[in-house]
């Protein structure tokens, strides 16, 4: 090898060494930024977390598992701030990038209710349940939007199923919900105090039941489900409402008004019309 030749070599080295010596440096700088980052978001400063992601995308040029697991850290971070569009946005890539990802999927389907977009949550958790056809919780929250869709039979199939998992007052709540909207009176009361049986506190099921035994006329017995409801929550208008409709309707015109005013005037406006009908109208016997 020529004299030459010998510096041109070394020269070649030198060049590659100190291309592999910035690169190691960008990188522990990104490094850097990204532990710092995380601690930041670990204490929940999540603008402060923000500006060193902003920082750690901007450097990084290739779209890799890297770029994901930042986006996915800097939308959890706009998500706990409730800036759900920039949150989705950046969900949204890091799935396109890695369509397996499935924290970021969940992470989406979240933003997706809180958007109240039922078909995007829809979406992501029939995604979810076949990565975890066992996962009680995703079979839930399925469930719980079939019913707000009116798919009460499909619900009662999912829930039946998720039963045989594992049983809850959730799932008894829901069950009772399906038989609820299709007008299975009996059936829906089973299982409202099955979910009272899992927790006696648990208002929606009481409030559920009392308003069944409203419409079936059972006034007495939706007492004993307000009453505990109202010893849980003493001013829940809901169960003031109830609770007055059911008193004035057994006779107990003073005070079932007393309640359906408590409820109209917290601002209860169902309660108005019953409140006219039953309290103010003129009576002349």
């Amino acid at each position: 090898m020529t004299a030459k030749a010998g510096r041109r070599l070394l020269l070649l080295v030198i060049a590659v060494l100190a291309a592999m010596s910035h690169v190691l440096h960008a990188q522990n700088k990104v490094s850097a930024w990204e532990a710092e980052a995380d601690a930041l978001m670990e204490n929940e400063d999540y603008e402060a977390a923000i500006k060193l992601y902003d920082r750690i995308v901007s450097s990084i040029k290739t779209e890799d598992q890297e770029l994901v697991d930042v986006l996915y850290k800097r939308a959890v971070c706009l998500y706990s701030l409730d800036r759900l569009d920039g949150a989705l946005a950046d969900v949204n890539k890091a799935i396109g990038l890695s369509p397996s990802f499935t924290q970021a999927r969940l992470l989406r389907a979240f933003i997706y209710r809180d958007l109240d977009n039922m078909q995007g949550q829809m979406n992501d958790l029939g995604e979810l349940l076949k990565a975890s056809p066992l996962n009680v919780e995703l079979i839930k929250w399925q469930s719980y939007l079939l019913i707000q869709d009116k798919s009460y039979d499909s619900a009662r199939q999912l829930l039946k199923y998720a039963r045989m998992l594992k049983n809850d007052a959730e799932i008894e709540l829901y069950l009772g919900m399906t038989y609820y909207y299709a007008e299975d009176a009996d059936s829906a009361l089973l299982h409202f105090d099955k979910a009272l049986a899992f927790r006696p506190d648990n208002l929606h099921a009481l409030l559920y039941a009392g308003s069944l035994c409203l419409d079936e006329s059972a006034y007495a017995l939706a007492l004993t489900y307000l009453n505990k409801a109202q010893e849980l929550h003493p001013e829940n208008l809901s169960v003031l409402f109830y609770k007055g409709v059911a008193l004035t309707e057994m006779g107990q015109q003073e005070e079932g008004c007393r309640y359906l005013s408590r409820a109209f005037y917290g601002g209860e406006d169902d309660a108005g019309s019953y409140l006219e009908f039953n309290c103010f109208r003129y009576n002349p016997d």
